[in-house]
């Protein structure tokens, strides 16, 4: 399960808009959207695209995109 508060932040501090996210991972902003707010599951080439592209190291992509309930 996605931490969507923590991810957010990144995405914010980064300063790139979602759909200029969206795109570098060649996905939809409505895609986007929906895997952020856990209505789908990120893949593992997404993840790691979204760790590349935000500066995520590997103990912060454990609990951005591995968070508990």
């Amino acid at each position: 399960m996605t931490n969507t508060i923590r991810l957010q932040e990144y995405i914010r501090k980064s300063g790139i808009k979602m759909s200029s996210l969206a795109d570098r991972l060649d996905i939809s902003r409505y895609t986007l959207c929906n895997k952020i707010n856990n209505k789908n599951e990120f893949k593992a080439g997404e993840i790691q695209g979204l760790c590349d592209i935000l500066s995520i190291d590997e103990h912060d992509m454990k609990s951005v995109f591995f968070a508990h309930r």
